[in-house]
């Protein structure tokens, strides 16, 4: 209609035998056409009285066309403003796909609402590739939300559990003491501090757990990098764990591939947690027969060395399809494992994350009843090479019999002989002003072995090292008078900067590292005191020779 229209307006236009009145006529009407082809609102045209008058034919058209349009414009009106509800009343028979789709987003708009409250069951077929864009959002959010709802599941059994975790070794730690005081026979109140001290052991690793997991989630992780002994420090984490096993009537092993003969460069204190994880669930999960761990050389990128650990153990072993749950957080295998062996479900998250953070994978081998291995690499930077006589597996009894035998006979370990000797020969300044961590410390340093000098606050300290020389210093953070970070600031500035100065410090929190560090302090010693930690530190620090080759870290 509108094409045949045009055509007629182009005749007009042309014909050269209209007077002013005609083309005036004409003008109109195109310019009517005009705006109606642009979708605007026009009034029809008034018609002259000839009816053989063919401009009046044409404006006629034009006024149908005009009403055509008033037509349509109100009956889809509702549609454009969103009145799905109210019906498109016209008999034009081309508006039946409007109404159609009226009805389809009437329907769209209801499966909306069905989403809204939670049904994500619901599809559309209706509306062809919109209807598959559609489709797949409903399909995204159903999964979202099974995601967050297991999520929230695992969270809710991991609170249930942790309430369990802290309550039972706080509960022992408070019975035991009230048993302790109440008792009068030496040996069973020995016995029940013992217990005691054993469930604080037990709440601060849950308590560790918690807050290395809250830092590595909010961020706020931060690694080390210093020069260290991988030999020295595998076996003495084999150590470590060595008693407990034993404990249980299991074997252990530790095995070194004789091509590590370098110090590497990395953080030596979160890889002994990594190990002390993975030997500790190991320990734990194993009933009989052995644990242990195996280091390799897996690859030589000349500067770089990538390190292959492998923590093996003949217990309960993984369920296949629990391979990869487990690492993730406030997961364990099942909730029987939980029930039976305890435990925060966060070990093994937290030990994706630090090998991750190194750059790093870890995964695991197991078969079900018959035991698991631990497997995870981490490329170190090569540093000076060492001589380590010991790479043939050593056995939990070899381990445990080594520092005895030493002691027997010189010659068997020169070098861990001089160690100890020169051990015994540092001396020691400790700054603290708790009456009860003194206490402490004086029997713990006296168990040792060590000279000791003990002075209440950091001004005492500044007077004691002008007066005397030390091989270390234990510098308590928090003291009156002069604090712990304002007296390292003055040796270092006045008094002597070389000496090495270990801050002891209850708050774990990666600010009052930085303080530490940005004061001029060498290492941190976390309470409660670790007595093993304590005597690494003196060891590394206190030997002259070991001291040097240790970085001081860099506060960020």
């Amino acid at each position: 209609m509108i094409s045949s229209i045009v055509n007629r307006l182009l005749y007009f236009i042309r014909l050269n035998t209209m007077d002013q009145s005609e083309r005036d006529r004409v003008d109109k009407i195109t310019e009517l056409v005009h705006y109606l082809v642009k979708g605007e609102q026009v009034s029809q045209i008034q018609c002259a009285s000839d009816p053989d008058d063919e401009i009046k034919q044409l404006a006629v058209k034009v006024n149908a066309l005009v009403g055509l349009f008033f037509d349509i414009n109100n009956a889809i009106k509702p549609l454009a403003l969103g009145k799905l509800d109210e019906e498109l009343n016209s008999r034009i028979l081309f508006l039946a796909p409007f109404k159609q789709l009226q009805a389809n987003l009437r329907h769209l708009t209801w499966q909306t609402q069905q989403i809204a409250k939670g049904n994500f069951s619901l599809r559309v077929d209706f509306m062809g590739d919109f209807s598959e864009a559609f489709n797949s959002m409903v399909s995204s959010l159903d999964k979202a939300q099974q995601a967050a709802e297991a999520a929230q599941q695992a969270k809710d059994r991991f609170l249930a559990n942790m309430s369990h975790e802290i309550r039972t070794p706080m509960n022992a730690i408070i019975g035991f003491v009230d048993l302790a005081r109440n008792e009068s026979d030496t040996e069973k109140r020995d016995e029940c501090l013992s217990l005691a001290a054993s469930s604080g052991e037990h709440l601060l690793s849950i308590i560790n757990d918690i807050l290395d997991f809250s830092k590595a989630q909010a961020g706020e992780l931060v690694l080390e990098a210093i020069d260290f002994d991988l030999h020295h420090m595998v076996n003495h984490t084999m150590l470590m764990v060595s008693q407990k096993a034993a404990f249980k009537g299991l074997e252990t092993f530790c095995t070194i591939d004789d091509e590590i003969t370098f110090f590497v460069e990395g953080d030596p204190t979160r890889l002994r947690q990594i190990l002390i994880n993975l030997l500790g669930n190991a320990i734990k999960f194993t009933r009989h027969g052995s644990v242990g761990i195996r280091v390799t050389m897996v690859e030589d990128r000349g500067g770089e060395k990538v390190i292959q650990f492998a923590v093996e153990d003949t217990g309960i072993g993984v369920p296949g399809d629990k391979k990869n749950t487990i690492f993730k957080s406030f997961s364990q295998a099942d909730t029987a494992t939980t029930r039976m062996y305890g435990g925060t479900g966060l070990g093994l998250a937290i030990c994706k994350t630090y090998i991750q953070k190194m750059g790093g994978i870890i995964w695991t081998e197991s078969v079900e009843g018959k035991g698991s291995t631990f497997f995870f690499k981490i490329p170190f930077k090569a540093k000076e090479r060492i001589f380590h006589r010991q790479t043939q597996p050593i056995s939990q009894k070899a381990l445990s019999e080594k520092a005895a035998a030493t002691i027997d006979d010189d010659s068997q370990s020169p070098q861990l002989a001089h160690t100890i000797f020169t051990d015994f020969g540092i001396r020691i300044l400790l700054a603290e002003d708790n009456p009860m961590n003194v206490i402490l410390m004086e029997k713990i340093l006296t168990n040792l072995g060590y000279a000791f000098d003990i002075v209440p606050d950091g001004q005492a300290a500044c007077k004691a090292l002008k007066r005397d020389d030390y091989d270390v210093v234990i510098m308590d953070v928090d003291m009156p008078v002069m604090n712990g970070l304002d007296a390292t600031k003055k040796i270092r500035e006045e008094i002597n900067s070389q000496v090495p100065i270990i801050a002891l410090t209850g708050i774990a929190l990666q600010e009052e590292t930085a303080k530490c560090y940005e004061s001029g302090m060498d290492d941190i010693l976390l309470k409660p005191v670790n007595v093993e930690e304590l005597k690494e530190k003196l060891r590394a620090w206190g030997n002259p020779d070991a001291a040097k080759r240790l970085k001081r870290p860099i506060a960020t």
